[in-house]
């Protein structure tokens, strides 16, 4: 399912720098029980800088790539059916934004 994923994300959102996964272990205190959860993580570049764009116009507060990145997810999560929202998911998203600072 992994390549999957990969070749969905790159395909449908052109922000999508790279496409990585891990598994990590996390701890269900309400079951007494760890499991092991799949974690998609994605770089993005929501402002283009990899394309040239040098010339950034944030507004103060503004949180770059908030948008993008609830749209990746909620589409990754409906498209695949991870069920990430639920209680003791198998699978998480983690997000990387490429920045200029």
């Amino acid at each position: 399912m992994n390549s999957s994923i990969e070749r969905f994300l790159r395909s449908s959102f052109s922000e999508v720098v790279d496409v990585k996964f891990s598994k990590v272990g996390v701890w269900l205190a309400s079951d007494d029980r760890e499991i092991e959860r799949n974690k998609i993580q994605v770089l993005i570049d929501p402002q283009g800088i990899l394309k040239g764009n040098f010339n950034l116009n944030v507004s103060k507060g503004h949180f770059i790539g908030y948008d993008l990145k609830k749209d990746i997810w909620q589409t990754v999560n409906s498209m695949f059916s991870l069920n990430m929202e639920e209680y003791g998911s198998d699978w998480d998203i983690e997000f990387f934004v490429l920045g200029i600072y």
